[in-house]
């Protein structure tokens, strides 16, 4: 009985812990680059680049800012990584957002393209893919924590940014059903998030679990930012892999 007791507190203790973890990435990185003034073109050009373009889809309320510890990284890596800049704060309704995903990538000629998306992210590349003419410019997707299944929040918080991500809404239901771009797919959510609470398989997808807490602070995890090189490198991870 002592032994579970003290099981269950150091288990609300690394929640706690990796909440703190949470909140210090929200609070970092949009300041990180305001003081910065790092631009998104920057991340363009590496000196010497190398293979496919990673076009980086952040989630909702998130800039691409939120997502500079990956484009520093694969940047380093000398892969040319891009930005939507109509996203903006990422606000707008899915199929608005990757409808303007799409045409970004008919106007900047974009072939052979690796999405790197962060939760809604996720559901925007995935409806690119799968409901417009940009679709087949897309060779793979890496997903961070994306609510392909909704969100069972939504039910809670009473807000329209977060309607869309009712587990029956007809975006979440269609794109469940938009099951052939699945193959193209790695989805890697951690072992628990706390705003993403029913993650579930996507059929046909690669499926990876980190062995990790939190939505956002995992964005900074080595194992994480390995797997994404091993899928832009053209890799493949094991589907239900544990890392």
């Amino acid at each position: 009985m002592l032994g579970a007791r003290r099981s269950v507190v150091h288990q609300a203790r690394d929640l706690v812990a990796f909440c703190a973890k949470d909140l210090a990435y929200i609070l970092r990185w949009p300041v990180v680059g305001h003081l910065t003034g790092a631009s998104a073109q920057h991340y363009a050009v590496p000196p010497n680049p190398r293979g496919p373009v990673l076009v980086l889809l952040p989630g909702v309320l998130e800039t691409w800012q939120f997502m500079r510890p990956l484009a520093d990284f694969l940047f380093e890596h000398g892969y040319r990584v891009r930005t939507v800049p109509y996203l903006g704060h990422n606000a707008g309704p899915i199929r608005e957002m990757a409808v303007y995903t799409g045409r970004f990538l008919e106007e900047q000629d974009l072939d052979d393209v690796v999405i790197v998306a962060h939760s809604k992210g996720g559901l925007i590349g995935k409806y690119v893919m799968a409901h417009t003419a940009a679709g087949d410019r897309v060779r793979a997707m890496v997903t961070v924590n994306a609510p392909f299944s909704g969100s069972s929040l939504a039910h809670v918080i009473r807000m329209r940014i977060v309607r869309h991500f009712h587990p029956r809404h007809p975006t979440i239901s269609g794109l469940n059903r938009s099951t052939a771009v699945n193959a193209r797919i790695t989805s890697i959510c951690s072992t628990y998030d706390p705003l993403i609470r029913d993650h579930e398989s996507m059929d046909g997808a690669t499926n990876v679990s980190l062995d990790a807490i939190g939505h956002f602070g995992i964005l900074t995890d080595d194992r994480l930012q390995a797997a994404i090189l091993t899928v832009a490198s053209g890799g493949h991870l094991v589907d239900g892999a544990r890392i």
